[in-house]
Order: C-alpha cells, then structure tokens, then sequence
C-alpha cells in the first residue's frame, strides 16, 4: 500500500528547523556581544576609576613637595601631624581624596608616601574600602636640592688675573674639616668649583690661579688658563702640576639667578650705637628688622648682638677703622637696595666662622659689591645683577680672605686673594626646593 506524501508538509518543517537555526546563532551571537559590551563597559568603567585616583595621588605628592619647600623646620602645620615617626595629612576634593606621609629622617632626602582615592562607579574597589573606593599609590624619593652648589657662580665673567689667587674648601660641619668651625689649611678640601652660566670663549679666564676643584662653563665655553694656571683635585694641585686636569673642566651651566625681592616689613629705624666691652660702636643692631636709609648709610664700626635683618636703601661702606662684627651667638641677613656695597678697612668679622651667619642678598638695583685692602668675608653672597670684585689681600696677611659661597653677576679678583667654599652649605645653607629623584607606584 503506498503512503502519499505530502511535500508542502515537508517543506514546510525544513523551514521551521532552518528559522530555528538561524534564530538561535543570532540568539547567541546577541547574548555574547552583550556580554562583551557589558565587560567593556565594565572595563571602561574601572579604568575611569583608576584614572581618576591618578590625580589624587599626584596631588598628594605635590603638597608634600610643597609643604617641605615652604616649612623648612617646622613640619607640624598647615594641617599636618606627626603620627608615629612621620608627617601625615588628608585632603579632600569632592568624592575623591589623598593620603601622604613624609619621612624626613634624613631631612636632605625625605621619602613621600601618597596614596589617591576616588569614589569607584564600577564596583570593584580594592583593600579596606573596596565597596566604595579604588586606590593607587606611590613612594617618592625626594632630594633637597642647595642653592649654593659650588663656590662661585656667576652669570657672565670670572676674571681671575692676580698673582697667588687660590680656591679651596672646607666643612664648617665636619669637626674633620675645620678648626673651631673656621677654615684650617691645613685641613682644607678640593671642592673650591667655580663656574659661570657664560658661554663665549674666556669668558672663565682661570690666569695662574691655583683652582683646587673644578671649573664650568655654559655650552660651548672655553675657559682660558695661564702658563702657571692650575685646575684639578688636591692631589693635582699639590703636586705642583699646571694646566687643567683631565674631567676637571665641563660645559654644562645653567643655573638660574632669580632676583632678590626686599622682605615685607614692618622696619624699625637704623639703631644708635655704644660701647660694648670697651669699644665704641656707631650702631649696635639687636634682633629684630631694621633699615638704613636716606643719608643714614650702614658704615662705621657696627656691631650685630642678635638675629638682625637689615635693609639698606642709602649705601654701604666700610673703611679705615670701619668694620662690621656678627657676635659669635648673632646673625645678619643684610638686603641691599642700594647701588653699590664696599667692604674694606676691617671688613666683616665673623666671631662665629660660619658663613650662615652673614648672608648678604642685593636687589636688582645692588649692581656693585667689593671687597679689597685687608677686607675679609665670612658668608654667602647673593647679588645676581652685581659685578664682584676682590681685590688686595686679606687682613694680617691671612688665608681667609672669604669664606662661603657667592653667586653674583660676574666676578673680579686681583692680587693675593684665597677664595674657600664651604661645603657645610650644601647641607644647611640655602635651597632651592627639593625635587623628585625617584618614583615607584606600589
């Protein structure tokens, strides 16, 4: 018996099966491609969050830095606190915020520790508070970095053309390095560098100085050297070897000279004088903010008891019997606003030996400093529109002529002149804010 069959019926089935294919490939091509597209904007989501705690952390850093450049002594303000060993602070910016410790038990090279919160909207936060936060964080190694690098620095010339000129160094913070705190030849170091920011030919003209250091020039300088001129290590030098040694020269100077601004007073008029242990004084400044200004110069024979800030918008000039003397437990910060400042006679007695003890600062408008006859410095100078000149020898036929560190427009000296930079600055003297040696997320 034979069955009919009904083909419509079949054809019919065969495309219902084919739909049923089709539409369940289509089904899960749906499924994975939004389950791809949710991943993605899972993804995304996270990596917005990750990104966003970025800043935080950065900016964590970024007050620290501050706050180390601005409090160079005292850490326990603006907000921070001391808690177990370091310096903390919290911020907060909207729904994100930082955390950050500083270390500074080496006070030269502190260690920062930040960490950047930002309020998570993918759901996969980490640590303590990963139903609500993601975190990044980082260790940052910072160096404070001196403004007295080396002994003499200067925009344009160094002009060293006397007969028996001399650099060296000590360390007024290394009982190994110094006598009483004061420079000792006998303990004296080869760190008496001298550099300018110039680059012309000679615009360094070392002479027959006996430069126990190294000397600098900006890009493409080319220092100029006597037949007896002599630039290296002790042990060159001592030697009695001339010329320039190997590695001891470079051509990369740069350093920058930013203008003196004159402190916010209020000022207390120049002081009367006195007699103080026999001697009879034209001023005697104590502590406090004084100024010198009009006809009132700041000359004579001056003596500084106390932390004295002085600003001088008249002149200076000490000579003859003149002198200016910083008691041994006393300080000067001395602003010059004036055109020009001389220094001979008995120069600046510095009881203590310490150059912190006598810093001197000129203004745009100081264009001129000088010290010569038997006058002798102990301190720093800071005078960036200045030429600097050094002239004679220092008094009692002595090898401290200056001691410390200058930084001046351009630089002069003449006849027996011994110049010694004191390496003590480098840790405890002027800075220029601390920078970023090194930078680890973790």
């Amino acid at each position: 018996m034979r069955i009919p069959h009904n083909l419509k019926n079949q054809q019919a089935g065969g495309v219902l099966v084919i739909t049923l294919l089709v539409t369940g490939v289509i089904g899960f091509s749906m499924a994975s491609y939004l389950k791809l597209a949710q991943a993605t904007v899972m993804a995304n989501s996270r990596s917005a969050d990750w990104n966003t705690a970025l800043p935080m952390m950065e900016a964590g850093v970024e007050d620290a830095l501050a706050h180390l450049n601005k409090n160079d002594t005292n850490y326990v303000r603006d907000g921070w606190q001391l808690s177990y060993g370091s310096y903390v602070v919290k911020r907060e910016l909207r729904d994100s915020y930082y955390q950050v410790s500083i270390v500074a038990t080496n006070k030269l090279k502190p260690v920062i520790e930040a960490t950047g919160y930002a309020l998570q909207r993918s759901g996969h936060g980490r640590g303590a508070n990963a139903a609500k936060y993601v975190s990044r964080k980082v260790r940052v190694f910072a160096e404070r970095q001196p403004k007295f690098k080396k002994g003499m620095v200067t925009k344009g010339n160094i002009d060293l053309s006397g007969n028996n000129i001399a650099t060296d160094s000590f360390d007024s913070g290394d009982p190994l390095f110094n006598t009483g705190g004061k420079y000792d030849p006998a303990k004296k170091k080869d760190k008496g560098d001298i550099a300018t920011n110039a680059s012309i030919i000679n615009s360094l003209a070392v002479g027959n100085a006996n430069i126990m250091g190294t000397i600098a020039t900006g890009p493409g300088g080319v220092p100029a050297i006597g037949a007896n001129g002599t630039v290296g290590n002790k042990a060159w030098v001592t030697s009695g070897k001339i010329g320039i040694m190997p590695g001891a020269f470079t051509d990369d100077m740069n350093v920058a000279f930013p203008d003196v601004e004159v402190p916010i007073g209020p000022w207390l008029p120049a002081p009367i004088g006195g007699v103080v242990g026999g001697v009879m004084y034209d001023r005697i400044i104590t502590t406090g903010n004084w100024i010198f200004s009009g006809s009132t110069a700041l000359s004579g024979k001056v003596l500084i008891t106390g932390n004295a800030t002085v600003l001088v918008t008249s002149s200076i000039g000490f000579s003859g019997s003149g002198k200016l003397t910083i008691a041994t437990n006393a300080s000067l910060k001395l602003y010059a606003d004036c055109a020009s400042a001389t220094i001979s006679g008995g120069g600046v007695v510095n009881a203590a030996g310490n150059a912190l003890n006598f810093q001197y600062f000129g203004t745009p408008k100081n264009t001129s400093v000088s010290i010569s006859g038997n006058g002798t410095l102990t301190g720093v100078v800071y005078a960036p529109n200045a030429d600097f000149t050094l002239v004679g020898g220092g008094g009692a036929g002595s090898a401290t002529d200056f001691s410390g560190a200058s930084m001046t427009k351009s630089v002069k000296m003449a006849g027996h002149f011994n110049f010694h930079f004191d390496e003590n600055l480098l840790r405890n003297g002027a800075s220029e804010g601390y920078t970023v040696t090194a930078w680890n997320e973790i």
